[in-house]
Parts: C-alpha cells; structure tokens; sequence
C-alpha cells in the first residue's frame, strides 16, 4: 500500500489505513485483549514494532515524493526560449493621426 502510493495525498490515505482509528494496526491491538497474558508482551512488541516501521517507511516516502517536482514545476523547467537569435523588439503603437503636423 504504501509502495504504490506515489503522492502525498496518497501516502496520507495510506497512514489513514494503516495507522488510523480504524486501520490495520488499530485491528491488530483490538486482539490484544483476547491473548493470554504470557503471550501479550511479545504480541505488544511486535505490533509497536510494526507500527515504527510503517511510520519510517512513510516518513521515508514523504521525504521522496516532497524532493519530487510537481508536474507545472517540470513543464517550467522544459520551457525554452524559441525567439531567433538576434531578433530585434518591434516597437509598438505611435503616434496618433490628428498629432502629426498638417492634419486637422
């Protein structure tokens, strides 16, 4: 999920899942409470272990897809000066008809 996401709205949905209230290292917790209490510190660990992980990788994400160039920041940097070399500015407007001498 995490791999595939390749935008920050899309790593955001991705902690969401994973992390969130109601995501996949919330269902696991949710289980805790059914363990024998032998097994509960081992199952603790390595769920928090987990959840460290999925936090790095997302963070390791972030960090890439931030680095990244948006899509208008790339098609800026592809814009080149098409102008022929040595072209001159023409210069524009002039002077109105009735300000020339002779006409009224």
């Amino acid at each position: 999920m995490i791999g595939a996401a390749d935008d920050l709205k899309a790593l955001e949905e991705a902690r969401i899942a994973a992390l969130g209230r109601k995501g996949r290292v919330a269902e696991l917790m949710g289980r805790f409470g059914a363990l024998a209490p032998d097994q509960r510190k081992s199952f603790g660990q390595a769920v928090n272990g987990l959840k460290q992980r999925v936090s790095e990788a997302l963070e390791g994400r972030k960090a890439a897809a931030r680095q990244r160039p948006t899509v208008s920041q790339a098609c800026h940097a592809r814009r080149a000066d098409i102008t022929p070399a040595g072209a001159r500015r023409v210069a524009a407007g002039g002077a109105h008809p009735s300000r020339e001498p002779g006409v009224r």
